[in-house]
């Protein structure tokens, strides 16, 4: 039986997951926040994780965002950001 490993990446991913918390809220484009992880070595799959803890969106939109990416990272920012528009949670002001 696997068990959930969840809780661990959560643990490991602490300082990256506040950090994307923190640019979201700076008004810093979902596009240009993916972009910069995945150039400091980021996997995509810790880009869920992060973007899953940071706000609340379900896996299943975040994964979406893969039509919009590439080797390279993010292949199409105005269509990566509308998404994230509809998905993301709006802040509260």
């Amino acid at each position: 039986m696997v068990k959930n490993q969840h809780p661990d990446v959560r643990v490991a991913l602490a300082p990256e997951i506040e950090r994307a918390k923190t640019l979201l809220q700076a008004g810093r484009s979902p596009s240009e926040i993916a972009s910069v992880f995945y150039a400091e070595g980021v996997s995509p799959i810790q880009l869920l994780a992060i973007a899953h803890d940071a706000t609340g969106a379900s896996l299943a939109d975040l994964k979406a965002f893969g039509q919009w990416w590439g080797r390279e990272g993010v292949t199409d920012a105005a269509a990566f950001d509308a998404w994230a528009a509809r998905i993301l949670p709006k802040p509260r002001v």
